[in-house]
């Protein structure tokens, strides 16, 4: 197979995109090869539940490593994951900061990562995405990441908006959307406001105030209102 990464996103940039999965991670694998790396991962995380998020991966990373670390529900404790979830700049990061999690799993024991990096690409209204560069041998120097960085940058975008484009990157395959009613109240509660409070400055009945709070609730899926304003909140919504 011939490609390159100039390939890889005039391809995108033109419209054309890719017809499968399997056509982007092809020409993914090509273009990682040619930055000298032998791994990639991109991963879509959703941003809430905290403690045990829906993550699903795309990528020639083992197998063995994706399963692991999702029935271990690594991502809550994962520094990378952290980073993702806030910050836009790239990070370089050593081997056992991939493989930490999977000290203690025999079956990929034999994937020794020498150094890697991680760019965090698109942020959507519930989940994000994030790219994994990695080498089996040898390390990226500082000189090396700084001249990396907007390549690495338009890769994770460029495969970001791909993934989008063909379905496949929301976690769960759900999209939440809030209307901009529900997302008012929801900011004036935020800010300490009452329903009844809310009621008398948008000049509707505690009732409407309420239907919305309980709306926003059930299609966030939270349990209580304490619950939905932090999921509001971390998904991006208000």
């Amino acid at each position: 197979m011939s490609c390159h990464f100039s390939a890889l996103t005039s391809l995108a940039s033109g419209g054309k995109g890719f017809g499968s999965l399997e056509e982007l991670v092809d020409n993914a694998i090509c273009s990682v090869r040619e930055l000298s790396f032998d791994y990639f991962l991109y991963g879509v995380c959703n941003s809430t539940p905290f403690m045990k998020p829906d993550i699903k991966f795309l990528g020639n990373w083992p197998e063995e490593w994706a399963e692991y670390y999702k029935e271990m529900n690594c991502a809550p404790l994962d520094p990378v994951i952290q980073h993702c979830k806030v910050f836009f700049e790239p990070m370089k990061l050593p081997g056992e900061m991939f493989l930490k999690p999977l000290a203690l799993n025999s079956k990929v024991s034999g994937f020794n990562i020498s150094e890697g990096v991680v760019q965090p690409s698109f942020k959507a209204s519930g989940y994000f995405g994030f790219l994994y560069l990695a080498k089996l041998s040898g390390t990226v120097s500082d000189e090396e990441f700084k001249g990396l960085k907007p390549i690495i940058r338009s890769l994770a975008d460029t495969i970001g908006e791909q993934v989008i484009k063909l379905g496949w990157a929301s976690p769960n395959g759900e999209l939440v959307e809030l209307v901009e009613k529900e997302k008012e109240i929801l900011r004036w509660v935020a800010d300490g406001k009452t329903s009844g409070e809310v009621s008398i400055i948008l000049g509707v009945a505690v009732d409407t105030v309420n239907f919305h709070l309980r709306n926003s609730q059930r299609k966030l899926g939270a349990s209580n209102r304490v619950q939905t304003l932090t999921y509001a909140v971390a998904n991006g919504y208000i």
